[in-house]
């Protein structure tokens, strides 16, 4: 963690993060750095092909990137891999926040009506009408329609049973 941060982190300021459905959140991060980040997708895909704890691997001769596209092919490959438990896209959010001491925790399916209260917090509430809503979804209907089959939907809350349990979070 930065200096900084950490100087932030144990000071008496508002503290406040924003935490998102493990479903949706790893469609999201899914279609984001590996399906359309065309740019960085060859470093992202290093670190799913790389098992926690071994070297990064160099290439990814005889992996074909059309096959990791689709995301039941990504799932099966997450679990072990360096991009689960070392990138901050992927790694389940109660590790990231674990020591953490903060004073209010929202959740993405709840923006408006938690950003407002933190505003309203801190004393900004005038500031409300001029959160923009960005990044949206391109996708025109819910993750659980397209991506979840049971047993991925199960592996899922398997690997991200930490944040279920601590924000309560439901399929």
């Amino acid at each position: 963690m930065p200096d900084d941060l950490a100087a932030i982190l144990h000071s008496d300021c508002f503290r406040f993060a924003f935490v998102r459905n493990p479903w949706d959140r790893l469609v999201s991060a899914w279609n984001n750095k590996i399906r359309r980040n065309v740019k960085h997708r060859l470093g992202y895909l290093k670190r799913l092909y790389t098992p926690i704890g071994s070297p990064l691997v160099s290439n990814l001769s005889g992996q074909s990137v059309e096959d990791i596209m689709e995301f039941g092919a990504f799932l099966k490959l997450l679990p072990d891999s360096t991009l689960f438990h070392q990138d901050r896209h992927f790694r389940p959010q109660a590790e990231i926040l674990v020591n953490t001491d903060l004073h209010f925790t929202g959740r993405f399916d709840h923006f408006s009506g938690d950003f407002k209260y933190v505003l309203n917090y801190i004393g900004l509430p005038h500031l409300q009408d001029e959160i923009p809503h960005r990044n949206q979804s391109k996708f025109h209907c819910h993750y659980r329609e397209l991506f979840f089959n049971p047993n991925d939907r199960q592996l899922v809350a398997d690997l991200y049973l930490k944040d279920i349990n601590r924000w309560g979070f439901e399929f």
